[in-house]
């Protein structure tokens, strides 16, 4: 057997290998949310409180408040705590729970330099609520649904103490957008994987019920006081387990977040970065799960190109094409249309469930520069780690 021969049979067949092992790390994860079992085991509809902690952000406040507050939903309250702003924040709550007394505001001593703000915020808030469940949220978040605290609801069984919802950004349209969406999207449908196989992780703090006598249990965040970012990832990886437990991909369970500007994008893929790296071996598995897939995409593109090349080598040799060729060159193309139309098929479906934009061809392109964007979020993340611990009382 001649070395063109070999490498006409073994080149596509480790091309499959690669391919079978990218749908087993990575591309199956695109279709949980299409697949994921909605199951309303509780028709109870207990008391909900919704915290908000707000710095300096009257104007979503004004804006996306009155969304919180037509919640079709028997009996629930909207806590704002307010971290000291300096814009019209006060006004605009004062304005607010005057007009609706399911709103009530609070405000973060002036006083607190120790402890982190929004962590404060978020324990003052579950420390007044007046309700069983507390459900945390951002001021620059939007419910997608008025349905949005029922379908939460429906996930709280007995023996659930918590409950992850879908968050991503505002979808304007433009191309800033769809990067930042795909990384979202992608980061809960990894994490997501982690909860379908008993070791659930994390959940977006965007989006996230927890029963209050739970919290109080676990002391709060007490486990993350010294980092300024973080609190609900890592509360739920300290204590989740696959009993307490719960996600809903359903479309009306989501929260849609304001698109902060690109400055703030770069931090918050620095502080996830961070907060993954302060995770249990459980998270970090799942990194490392997902560096695999990476190694076997481009070695399925070297593997690809090493094919083209010695095919066009011997053509040239020949100065012909041969249809007894077909043998080999067949399953090479079938297997390139598999790796372009698998991906983006699965994908699809996860985006029609969820009602998110889709990405098209480029889910490819981001596959392809996402390891060195994810090397420069590195190298950015030990450049600042410095700055991520406050200081111990």
């Amino acid at each position: 057997m001649n070395l063109s021969l070999l490498l006409n049979i073994s080149l596509p067949i480790a091309m499959l290998l690669c391919l079978l092992a990218l749908w087993r790390f990575r591309w199956r994860d695109y279709s949980l949310p299409a697949r994921w079992p909605e199951t309303a085991e509780s028709t109870e509809q207990p008391a909900i409180s919704i915290i908000i902690p707000a710095l300096d952000q009257g104007d979503y406040l004004a804006e996306y408040l009155p969304l919180f507050l037509q919640q079709d939903y028997p009996s629930f309250e909207v806590i704002v705590v307010d971290k000291a702003s300096t814009d019209n924040t006060p006004d605009v709550l004062k304005r607010i729970s005057a007009e609706d007394k399911r709103l009530r505001y609070l405000s973060v001593p002036r006083s607190a330099r120790h402890i982190e703000l929004t962590k404060l915020a978020l324990t003052l808030g579950v420390r007044s609520a007046r309700f069983p469940w507390v459900v945390f949220t951002r001021a620059d978040c939007q419910p997608a649904s008025p349905n949005w605290l029922s379908r939460l609801a429906e996930q709280f069984a007995p023996g659930v103490e918590m409950v992850g919802g879908y968050a991503n950004y505002l979808n304007d349209a433009s191309r800033q957008a769809r990067r930042p969406i795909y990384e979202r999207l992608r980061l809960q449908l990894r994490l997501a994987r982690a909860a379908r196989s008993g070791r659930p992780v994390c959940a977006d703090p965007c989006n996230l019920a927890v029963k209050k006598s739970f919290f109080m249990a676990q002391e709060g965040f007490a486990n993350s006081l010294l980092l300024p970012f973080g609190e609900e990832e890592l509360f739920v990886d300290a204590y989740a387990t696959p009993e307490n437990f719960r996600l809903t991909w359903h479309p009306d369970a989501t929260i849609r977040q304001q698109l902060p500007e690109r400055r703030f994008l770069a931090d918050e893929r620095i502080y996830t970065a961070e907060i993954a790296n302060r995770s249990s071996s459980r998270r970090r598995l799942y990194a490392v799960r997902e560096a695999w897939a990476t190694c076997f995409f481009y070695l399925f593109l070297l593997l690809m190109l090493t094919y083209i090349g010695e095919r066009t080598y011997y053509i040239w040799q020949q100065s012909a094409y041969h249809l007894q060729d077909l043998a080999t060159d067949l399953p090479f193309l079938l297997l390139l249309i598999a790796a372009i139309v698998l991906p983006l098929r699965t994908m699809r479906k996860a985006t029609e469930t969820l009602s998110e934009r889709k990405f098209g061809g480029m889910l490819i392109a981001y596959a392809w520069l996402q390891p060195l964007r994810n090397r420069l979020t590195h190298l950015r993340r030990l450049h600042r780690s410095d700055s991520f611990i406050r200081p111990s009382l």
